[in-house]
């Protein structure tokens, strides 16, 4: 092992669980190629893992040999480094308010970032760039109302907006109704109704 490969090594070490790297981050350590080669090296020697285009992480040991970090740690990592905001899709919100009984298989979230696939040794995740409305206040009810809204579509909005207005409390939904001005019309019209 070159001293390079040992030096990003023991960074990589000495960093919590899910925390992402890329090489440019690593160009203390030498130049650019060579910075590459040695992150190859190591993604080879199975010492770091390679989740997505140039994105790396150290393995966990477990009593059960290496695995991936957990697939919330990474995903709370680049919403801290790069600033994105990242939420589940309008499947997994319905879901949460009760108006589909489905639960989405696939690990999917929407992001104000590029779009892009991470894997987790097979576990996909897929980031989707989706619009600034859609990712209204993260990991709360008016967020929600708004994702699953935009998934349950038009066909479905009069029920939907039915059914919220029985189970939202006013708070919320003086919240929604403050969102009205970034919704797409038909949300904007149909959310109205729950003043």
């Amino acid at each position: 092992m070159t001293s390079i490969q040992s030096k990003i090594l023991s960074y990589f070490e000495s960093l919590p669980e899910g925390t992402i790297l890329s090489a440019k981050e690593l160009l203390h350590y030498g130049s650019r190629p060579t910075v590459d080669q040695a992150l190859s090296r190591l993604t080879n020697n199975s010492e770091l893992l390679r989740i997505g285009c140039g994105i790396y992480v150290k393995p966990v040991h477990t009593r059960f040999g290496q695995a991936y970090p957990s697939v919330r740690k990474v995903l709370e990592n680049i919403m801290h480094k790069t600033g994105e905001v990242l939420v589940p899709p309008g499947a997994v919100s319905a879901n949460k308010l009760n108006l589909i009984t489905q639960i989405p298989m696939r690990l999917n979230y929407l992001t104000s970032g590029q779009s892009r696939t991470l894997n987790f040794g097979g576990r996909i995740v897929k980031l989707q760039n989706a619009p600034a409305w859609q990712l209204l206040e993260p990991n709360s009810v008016p967020g929600d109302v708004v994702r699953a809204l935009e998934f349950m579509g038009t066909f479905h909005v009069k029920w939907t907006i039915d059914t919220l207005k029985k189970m939202l409390s006013k708070e919320d939904r003086r919240t929604v109704l403050s969102f009205r001005s970034r919704m797409p019309e038909w949300m904007a019209k149909e959310v109205s109704r729950l003043a």
